[in-house]
């Protein structure tokens, strides 16, 4: 959850070597999970791909396409994004380390460099398991993403074999400047694993045209929702006005901010702005115990994430004035609306299992600089 600063992808030496690679190259377009591309305005890069194909290429342990011990060895991690921008290339180096480097057998790859996005790659996880599927976690996007990129084909190279998926159209999830989602690419959505495939022709202007006007106009929906219809009567605390930018929340860590109740009054409600939708969440809120949360007050069932504003009902619970921590928990990455102009805003997180919460709140870490669209209603 720390915080970095981008930097140039410098690996022009280790590039060139996988630019031989033939063009009889075993290209396996497989189906896509989901894809997380997110770049904030304070300088922190995700880059996650997840897929459960079977059909990924997994080289023999020991022969020429192993990236641990192969020659040249190594994976090459390429994304492509349709929309004007060249993509960009992240190489996996063969060989092991302190901090990084592969173990393998007969039926996995696994790639670790606790120092990402510094150290021997920007990648901070690689598993390819056999007939299971591929894992990749970067610290980098190499993307701009200055603006909405249509499609973002991903393609995976091991030696001569190379693994692809394209998340373009139904796939495409959540689309705008700093972040992109893209859920359950079809492997049929590509015949091979080529640039020209993978990046496809421009989309046309009047395809991200209407991707902005249904997102103002959900906004507006949702908006005029809450205050005439969905919304009981009281007052919210937090971060009830809707950010722009959206934030990866991952899935399997309890995470979020402290909030100020002025005067004693009772909680009916908590409260989140999604701005994508597919999984469950959970609520919490917790009292302050010394500066982080301690015992838990109040929570929600395991509710379907809905774009836009949810407020979800639990049992009026009074609360006197003070500080409290509303945290949210997901059995999927999801994105909710964030905020990073305030250097000083605190957030804290710690890893869980999805269900019910933990009480009190489980050994936490913590950093600062963003906030969330959390909030809670009280009477």
């Amino acid at each position: 959850m720390k915080r970095v600063h981008p930097r140039p992808v410098l690996l022009p030496l280790a590039v060139l070597l996988f630019l031989g690679t033939p063009a009889s190259s075993m290209d396996r377009p497989i189906a896509g999970d989901k894809l997380v591309i997110e770049r904030t305005r304070a300088g922190r890069e995700v880059l996650l791909f997840v897929s459960t194909d079977p059909r990924v290429a997994f080289p023999a342990v020991g022969g020429a396409d192993d990236p641990a011990v192969g020659r040249p060895g190594g994976a090459l991690v390429e994304v492509f994004a349709r929309n004007g921008a060249t993509g960009a290339s992240f190489v996996v180096p063969r060989g092991s380390s302190r901090r990084s480097g592969w173990t393998a057998n007969a039926c996995l790859y696994r790639f670790t460099n606790w120092d990402a996005p510094s150290g021997s790659s920007p990648v901070r996880t690689f598993l390819l398991k056999k007939s299971r599927g591929l894992l990749v976690v970067a610290r980098r996007t190499g993307l701009a993403l200055t603006g909405p990129v249509g499609a973002v084909g991903i393609r995976v190279t091991t030696g001569t074999l190379r693994s692809c998926a394209l998340f373009s159209g139904s796939a495409v999830v959540h689309d705008q400047a700093g972040f992109f989602m893209g859920r359950r690419a079809a492997a049929s959505a590509l015949r091979d694993c080529s640039d020209a495939s993978l990046r496809g022709p421009a989309a046309p202007t009047s395809t991200t045209t209407t991707s902005s006007t249904t997102s103002t106009s959900t906004t507006v929906t949702v908006t005029t929702s809450t205050t005439t219809t969905t919304v009981p009567a009281g007052f919210t605390v937090g971060n009830d006005v809707e950010f722009p930018d959206p934030a990866l929340q991952s899935a399997g860590f309890l995470l979020g901010s402290p909030l100020e109740v002025a005067d004693d009054a009772t909680l009916t409600h908590l409260a989140v702005i999604a701005k994508s939708d597919g999984v469950h969440v959970v609520l919490g809120l917790y009292a302050d115990a010394g500066g982080g949360p301690g015992a838990l007050v109040a929570a929600t069932a395991p509710t379907p994430v809905a774009v836009g504003r949810m407020e979800i009902p639990v049992t009026p619970t009074p609360l006197a004035a003070g500080t409290y921590w509303i945290m949210g928990l997901y059995d999927g990455d999801a994105a909710v609306g964030a905020d990073d102009s305030d250097p000083t805003a605190m957030v804290v997180y710690a890893p869980a299992v999805f269900g019910p919460l933990p009480d009190p709140f489980p050994a936490a870490a913590a950093y600062s600089g963003q906030e969330f669209n959390y909030y809670i209603r009280l009477q």
